[in-house]
């Protein structure tokens, strides 16, 4: 970095503290080892980013190949002592109400694969946590019950919180009647200001090693299979009330003039082939994208995580890893301000990358109005129906892609929602990136 835009000691500095190893590579000679260390110690437990700084002046030195080329070996997948994976193993037979309640267990398609067998050899209920940030088990199955902090936590006796930052807010909401056990590469957040890990028992190591050690000592302790065919009729009809009530509250909507969120993400879901990777930078409509899209798959959702402004790059990341595949954006209007738009379309068109942006628009930063009432319900603002920062633009998004080939269209009218949808699926089949501006209800 040069000129008003340097860093003392080296724009790594920057970087430090938000990712795993950050350093500079002052020199050709220590370049390839230091690129290989950056690789290795990005996949090492806990997996994250890091950060190489290679200067101007190391770039204009004659770089000489190793005579011998590095193989990284695999990543070991350490896990906790078997001892206290046959405890764990003993405490689910003796439990009468486990529970499992996951943010992050979907994180590979094999941490999805290995909580649905252990969940179905053991009859677990699953949950997702209220900060899920991946798919991280089958909507449709009949051990789902939904997302956040059902009623029946209350009355558990075992939950394991698999990949969990945060699995109740605040933290004096914790289930009293429950022994809580975190499995986790990482239990303790050092990087989060408020992380209150209340774990009974911590189980530190690779989540999916432990999930998959788990379902082999439950096996080989003997399982009780009427207990485990009990589990499952109560689940299972459980299910099925959340599956219907949800299909109610969609069906309420149906018939709306204008467009409810909730009768967006339903008719998105069946548009869209079972394949789709979706994205979610959604605030205020986040708790009807996760009970009323229906995603199905591993890794078939994803929520970037840190702040806004990130969700068009993830997609276009996601796009760049399988491009075989679709991929679709749920976006505020809000957060979809907050986003590089222009310089992502440009890089979509460029690297031959389409995707859809779906913006759910209701006309405004809905989630800072929602906030001013949380907190002041008898302040100025409610009073007045005054609300700073809530109003923003009223540009036509469905014009922006269109300045790089693309397609846009604005939907306000729900009979023409599923004909918007399938002509996105169209464009971005084509290979044109598509937006739908959708506007819905405040």
């Amino acid at each position: 970095m040069a000129g008003n835009l340097s860093v003392v000691g080296g724009p790594q500095r920057l970087a430090e503290l938000i990712v795993k190893w950050s350093t500079q590579a002052s020199s050709t000679d220590t370049l390839y080892q230091q690129i290989v260390s950056a690789g290795e110690l990005a996949r090492r437990l806990p997996p994250g980013l890091t950060y190489l700084n290679v200067p101007i002046e190391t770039q204009l030195n004659e770089w000489h190949p190793p005579e011998e080329f590095r193989t990284a070996p695999p990543v070991s997948k350490p896990h906790p002592p078997l001892s206290e994976i046959d405890r764990l193993a003993k405490l689910l037979i003796d439990a009468k109400n486990p529970v499992i309640l996951t943010e992050a267990a979907g994180r590979e398609a094999a941490g999805y694969a290995a909580l649905v067998a252990l969940a179905e050899l053991f009859g677990i209920p699953v949950v997702d946590g209220s900060q899920a940030t991946y798919a991280n088990f089958p909507k449709d199955h009949p051990l789902y019950q939904g997302a956040g902090q059902p009623a029946f936590l209350a009355d558990a006796d075992l939950i394991l919180t698999i990949r969990c930052r945060a699995p109740w807010y605040p933290p004096s909401n914790r289930p009293k009647k429950a022994t809580i056990v975190a499995i986790d590469e990482m239990p303790f957040r050092p990087h989060m200001v408020h992380h209150a890990a209340q774990a009974d028992i911590f189980l530190e190591g690779d989540a999916v090693a432990t999930l998959e050690l788990l379902a082999e000592a439950l096996r080989a302790a003997g399982i009780d299979q009427a207990a485990v065919d009990a589990r499952k009729a109560r689940w299972s009809a459980e299910h099925d009330r959340l599956w219907e009530a949800d299909r109610a509250t969609e069906a309420e909507v149906s018939g709306n003039k204008a467009i409810h969120p909730r009768a967006l993400m339903a008719p998105l879901g069946a548009a869209m082939p079972d394949n789709t990777f979706y994205v979610d930078e959604t605030i205020t409509h986040r708790g009807m994208v996760v009970r009323h899209l229906q995603n199905r798959g591993p890794q078939s959702y994803f929520r970037p995580q840190g702040g806004l402004g990130q969700g068009i790059g993830t997609a276009l990341g996601v796009k760049l890893a399988a491009r075989d595949r679709p991929v679709v954006l749920i976006v505020g209007d809000g957060s979809f301000m907050y986003n590089p738009v222009i310089q992502a379309l440009a890089l979509s068109k460029h690297e031959d990358l389409p995707i859809m942006i779906v913006v759910s628009n209701n006309n405004g930063y809905s989630a800072m109005m929602n906030e001013h009432k949380a907190f002041y319900p008898d302040g100025v603002s409610a009073a007045n129906d005054l609300f700073y920062g809530r109003d923003i633009t009223d540009l036509e998004y469905s014009e922006i892609p269109k300045l790089f080939g693309g397609y846009g269209r604005r939907v306000e009218d729900p009979a023409e929602l599923a004909g918007a949808l399938k002509e996105g699926l169209v464009a971005i089949e084509s290979g044109r990136t598509a937006i739908l501006n959708v506007m819905v209800d405040p």
